[in-house]
């Protein structure tokens, strides 16, 4: 079990604001301790550790109309589908489930449905449904891409769920994702605005080919610090001061 922490019940009791429990499922390697640390964090793994049981983080942000909404995040391991009994604990009393796969891996996405079906088979014993909704990752590799964006979306729309395309490593719609599946829960719909606000712009560094190498540590040192002020002024206001830490062994 690891070592990080969801909300105290004190924060998680508040009046002003409505938790909810998502639970990510997915093979080893498909990027859901990424999209967790992205998106609570606001950092990216730089080392591969394979989650061992379930790994929490939490975020609090805010929706329209005022509403507070903190995000509970369990990060299942992958190793998970041979345990149905402690796969069942983990997704239990969930409002949503996100299935994980990498775009660059077919097995990943084929595997999905084994996923589905036992998360599925957790859902029938519950007495509220969770909401369902895929994610293909690493759409930064789109020179790799393995899955295709038609089997994609033919697969979410099948089964019923939102789909979503994600790139944790440069964080780009990881956060309207979220947004989109509290927005599901919630019943509450985005407008244009919402999701245009909530879209990352990524942006590559440029590197001369000619010129002084004086121009180009300039060049570059700019780019620096544009990079760090675009951070400070970005979407960090919303972090929770009791977001769970990320930790790599």
């Amino acid at each position: 079990m690891s070592t990080l922490a969801l909300a105290s019940d004190d924060e998680a009791g508040r009046d002003d604001q409505v938790s909810m429990k998502v639970v990510l499922l997915g093979d080893s390697c498909t990027g859901k301790t990424a999209i967790c640390c992205r998106f609570a964090q606001f950092a990216y793994p730089q080392k591969y550790s394979q989650t061992s049981g379930v790994d929490f983080y939490s975020r609090r942000i805010t929706m329209p109309h005022s509403l507070t909404v903190l995000l509970q995040l369990w990060d299942v391991g992958g190793h998970n589908l041979t345990s149905p009994t402690m796969l069942n604990t983990y997704i239990f009393g969930a409002q949503a489930v996100l299935f994980v796969y990498d775009v660059t891996n077919t097995q990943s996405f084929d595997n999905l449905t084994d996923w589905v079906a036992a998360a599925k088979k957790s859902r029938a014993q519950m007495e509220k449904p969770f909401c369902m909704g895929m994610i293909g990752n690493k759409t930064d590799s789109e020179h790799r891409r393995a899955v295709s964006v038609d089997r994609h979306n033919k697969f979410a729309e099948q089964n019923a769920f939102s789909a979503h395309f994600v790139a944790a490593k440069t964080g780009d719609s990881i956060e309207l994702m979220f947004r989109k599946t509290a927005a599901e829960v919630l019943g509450i719909q985005l407008t244009i605005a919402d999701e245009e606000l909530n879209v990352s712009v990524v942006k590559a560094q440029i590197t001369p080919v000619d010129g002084g190498s004086q121009s180009r540590r300039k060049q570059k040192r700019g780019g620096r610090e544009a990079n760090g002020a675009e951070t400070k002024t970005g979407i960090g206001s919303d972090k929770t001061k009791n977001s769970s830490a990320c930790i790599l062994q």
